[in-house]
């Protein structure tokens, strides 16, 4: 049975949501009876035939900090130090992407955090645009990490200072952050194929999409993005020696050396900006995971279709809600 585990986002040091229902899934050997223990409450399921297993909690008050176990009969899964508390998912393009170590008040929040610590956990959903052989070890390596000097450097600044305001709110209340975002990325990537497929509007981000992809092979398509890793790899390189020599290089400066930093890989089956691609390897990676709301800062990367983005953005929600 080494086929059982939870869904990776289930980790030492995770926060659950308070008071409502707690969905928890993961995956086992085919029609396998899989358990759960909270609190000496334990709840069952039996996977269905492709191994699939989802468990609902019924909502449970903020506390602990507790253990989770998680059994297929022969292998069992503990996670340690989980929290009851608000969970929040931050989504969205980089303004939401934005870390925490790049603003301005930096330095004044971990000094803050030295002296007291906020009551704040953070997961960031590994930023994958498509299934690659090291998809699972990107996942499996993922963790829920405390507020400390040493992790908040990572965090999104956004959600990071919308948290903080909660603690205030809801003091002896623990808050959990789960950051799904990626850099320049259009709502309709965050959207399942179904959902823009049958929309008589939506419909032409999939149109679009097709019509600038269909001149290419896959092979092609691949070699394509591989040429582009390696320019890239390559590029960022040459910025990190230039940066340990000439620290007061602004990012122009370095643009004016190097070359304009081609951010954007070229569109295609491993682009993550195609439609409907990180709503698969990224979004359905961490939900159904039940939450108190949604922090979502997108926008400009769906300019170009202005006249339809509330209609995007609303689906969106809907998706995530």
């Amino acid at each position: 049975m080494d086929n059982f585990k939870p869904a990776a986002i289930f980790k030492d040091n995770m926060v659950l949501q308070q008071n409502k229902n707690i969905n928890f899934w993961g995956n086992s050997d085919p029609y396998v009876y899989v358990s759960l223990k909270i609190k000496n409450n334990i709840y069952k399921t039996k996977a269905s035939s492709d191994g699939k297993w989802r468990i609902t909690v019924p909502p449970v008050s903020a506390g602990g900090p507790y253990d989770i176990l998680f059994s297929d009969g022969e292998k069992n899964i503990i996670c340690k130090n989980v929290m009851i508390g608000e969970v929040w998912f931050a989504g969205g393009q980089s303004n939401m992407e934005f870390e925490l170590k790049n603003s301005k008040e930096y330095t004044d929040t971990v000094n803050e955090i030295k002296k007291n610590k906020p009551d704040i956990r953070f997961y960031l959903t590994p930023r994958q645009s498509f299934f690659s052989p090291d998809f699972d070890w990107a996942e499996q390596n993922t963790k829920w990490t405390e507020a400390d000097e040493d992790e908040i450097g990572q965090w999104s600044a956004v959600a990071f200072y919308a948290a903080k305001r909660l603690t205030k709110k809801l003091p002896g209340i623990t808050i959990g952050i789960i950051g799904c975002y990626f850099g320049g990325s259009s709502a309709s990537v965050w959207v399942d194929n179904n959902t823009l497929k049958n929309d008589s509007v939506l419909s032409e981000y999939i149109d679009d999409y097709q019509k600038q992809t269909a001149d290419k092979t896959l092979e092609e398509h691949a070699k394509a993005y591989q040429e582009y890793q390696a320019s890239n790899s390559q590029w960022w390189g040459k910025y990190n020696e230039i940066m340990q020599i000439h620290p007061e290089m602004t990012w122009d400066d370095i643009q004016n050396v190097l070359g304009e930093y081609q951010w954007c890989p070229p569109l295609g089956p491993y682009s993550p900006y195609r439609p409907c691609a990180l709503f698969e390897t990224m979004f359905t990676r961490v939900c159904p995971y039940t939450v108190k709301g949604i922090w979502f800062y997108q926008g400009e990367s769906d300019t170009y279709k202005s006249h339809i983005y509330y209609r995007l953005v609303y689906l969106s929600y809907q998706q995530m809600a």
